[in-house]
């Protein structure tokens, strides 16, 4: 039995680790194959564009739930993130993946008919800032790792599917890009920017709501942030969609336009 001194030395050790107090299980997906569960990233970098999409194509997509919206940042007018992440260090080996999400109210914490909706952007700014939860409903995961496609979509039905995808750094830019049996689907070009240290970190947890036969189900996830730089229009991160494939034509279909509001590049996410 360890002394007391001992327990507080091993809790004062822990203190400043993510994954603390988070257990996992071994989860077999194959028949002689398992993984940990729920997944660390321990290594993660990215670039996330904020688009302004149709409300009404947007709501379209949804389940039919009262409950879930888009988050409206003026009439007619909602978001759209479209996240590139490359995936260094997990518990189920290196992939790069697309997380299309698309921002939705949170109605239990100011009420339905509030006032507070009816001030352009406040959700979504409430969201980000104060509680620091958000609250998505996941459309598309396209990415290049069979275990994460057999984990995400065989076992638990989230929106994934397999494509070719690439991260590379060519002096001052990013740029990365989709391709599905040789022909491309789209192409994120960023200018490298400063990334200020956060210290601590910026920890933003999510909702993550998606459908699987028909009933809505949902994913609790943390990120922190290390590093974090900022885009204001998009002069500097620009998407590329091409013609004539899937994806990009849904894609086309709810954005307002392809040059993002702003954006995030981080090169160092948990």
């Amino acid at each position: 039995m360890p002394t007391f001194a001992e327990m507080k030395a091993v809790e004062e050790s822990r203190k400043d680790d993510f994954f603390a107090d988070i257990y996992q299980f071994e989860y077999q997906y194959e028949d002689g194959c398992s993984c940990k569960w729920p997944i660390f990233y321990h290594e993660q970098r990215g670039i996330l564009g904020v688009f302004p999409a149709r409300y009404c194509s947007l709501k379209r997509l949804l389940p039919d739930d009262p409950f879930i919206h888009p988050l409206q940042v003026l009439p007619g007018v909602s978001l759209l993130y479209i996240a590139a992440i490359e995936s260094g260090d997990t518990d189920i080996e290196p992939y790069n993946s697309i997380l299309i999400v698309i921002p939705i109210g949170s109605p239990e914490f100011i009420g339905l008919t509030s006032p507070l909706k009816l001030i352009p952007g406040y959700e979504i700014l409430r969201q980000t800032f104060p509680r620091k939860l958000q609250s998505w409903f996941v459309w598309h995961i396209p990415d290049d790792s069979y275990i994460s496609y057999e984990l995400g979509y065989e076992a638990f039905g989230m929106p994934k599917f397999a494509i070719d995808l690439t991260w590379e750094e060519t002096g001052d830019r990013i740029v990365y890009s989709a391709s599905d049996k040789g022909e491309e689907i789209l192409t994120y070009e960023a200018e490298k920017i400063k990334t200020p240290d956060l210290k601590k970190g910026y920890q933003l947890d999510a909702h993550a709501c998606f459908c699987r036969d028909r009933l809505l189900m949902v994913e609790y996830g943390k990120v922190l942030f290390k590093k974090v730089g900022s885009y204001l229009g998009g002069s500097k991160l620009k998407l590329k969609l091409v013609d004539n494939h899937a994806l990009a034509d849904e894609l086309r279909q709810v954005l307002i336009s392809q040059i993002p509001c702003c954006g995030f590049a981080s090169p160092r996410i948990i």
